[in-house]
Formats: structure tokens, sequence, C-alpha cells
């Protein structure tokens, strides 16, 4: 037989009933299979430098945000509600590490290309300045103090000072002169009473953190 003799068989199933040896069967029939349509994903726009792209949060007291928002001339500060909206710009220019004053009324704040530190109300208003040559600033829990490193060039000869603040219904600023605590690193945290200041501080090619007194009582390392 020539391959040409050769008929191909259709092998469609039909409603045919089989029959044979045993019981008769019917073949399976084709059940009908639905295939949804592909949906459409919307994805939103990317924000604009210039308005958008928050990169540090701070929660307050009164459940507002302190904000960075990035921009091509530099890092505002504002504050927002937790839900994005209600958006009020402090302090245009370079700024980072915002933070709240305990009670809400105040943020403060770093400038990002000049040691300095800064505070605005947090319902807008006039920008004061804290302490100048400071970095790594930190408010004590009750508001009344500002730790931070005066920086003179590295970490290890940085003094932590302690400077006190006052409030008033339209700004914060300094309440006197900022006293040394007898000791050199980077502030950190105060603990929650307020009378012991969390610091690092570099000792060869090692850094450890350590705990001082607010009256620079106390020192030891911790880590």
């Amino acid at each position: 037989m020539c391959s040409s003799d050769l008929t191909p068989t259709d092998t469609t199933p039909t409603d045919t009933t089989l029959t044979g040896p045993g019981p008769t069967r019917t073949p399976p029939t084709s059940r009908a299979v639905t295939v949804a349509s592909p949906t459409t994903t919307t994805v939103a726009a990317p924000p604009t430098p210039s308005e958008d792209t928050t990169t540090s949060l701070a929660p307050s007291a009164t459940g507002r945000l302190a904000v960075i928002l990035n921009g091509p001339s530099g890092h505002s500060i504002a504050t927002m509600a937790a839900d994005g909206t209600d958006r009020r710009v402090l302090a245009t220019g370079n700024y980072t590490s915002p933070q709240w004053t305990p009670d809400g009324r105040f943020v403060v704040f770093e400038s990002a290309d000049a040691y300095a530190t800064w505070a605005a109300p947090a319902s807008g208003g006039a920008v004061t300045k804290l302490a100048a040559g400071g970095a790594g600033a930190v408010v004590s829990p009750d508001g009344t103090r500002l730790a931070f490193s005066l920086f003179t060039g590295t970490a290890t000869a940085a003094p932590v000072m302690v400077e006190p603040l006052t409030e008033t219904a339209t700004g914060m600023s300094p309440a006197g002169p900022a006293a040394p605590l007898g000791v050199s690193g980077l502030a950190r945290a105060w603990t929650p009473d307020g009378r012991r200041l969390l610091y690092s501080r570099q000792l060869g090619p090692r850094t450890d953190l350590a705990i001082v007194g607010s009256d620079g009582a106390g020192d030891r390392d911790l880590l």
C-alpha cells in the first residue's frame, strides 16, 4: 500500500451511541468553558518631584504627619493629615529630620546642607533658628530642652550639648545658652523620663552606644 492511499481519520467526537461487548455507553459531551475578558488596570502617574515623594514621616501628638517633600530645588518641610490631605508647607529650602515637639505645636528640623537646627509652628509661621552648628537634634519628652551635637568636623570631637527651650504663642526659641554634657558623639534619643540621653560615640574603628545623665553624670557604654 502506498502512503498516498492513506486517508486521515476524522477524530472529531460525535453523539453516536457506541455499542460493543457489555452495556451501551455514550461518549462524554463537551462542556462550554467561559473565558473572562482581560480587565484593564489603570496605573496612576507618579507624582511630580516638585509636589510629592514623601521620604520621612514623623507622627505628632495630634495625629498629623511631618514630612520631607523632595523637589528640584531641595527638601521642604510640611505637615499633613494622616490620609494625605490638608498639606501645609512650613519651610522651603533644603531641610531634613523633621520631628514634633511633644505637644504637637511645633516641628523641629535640621538644615541638610549646613549644620543648624530650626523650628516652625505646625500651623505655619516664622521659622526660628534653635542652634547653629548643631546636628542630630532631639527634643526632650517635656519639650523644654534640645540635645544636639556641636559639629566640629568629626563625630569623635562633637561635644553633646543641651539647650533650654521656650515656647510662645507664635514661636519657639532658646531660653538660654547651650551647655556641654562633658561627652562627645552624636545625640540619639532621650529616655522617656527625660533624665538621661542616649548617644553614639566612636572609639577608633568601633562605634558604641552610650548613655549619660541630663546633668552630665553617669556616663557609661550600653553597646
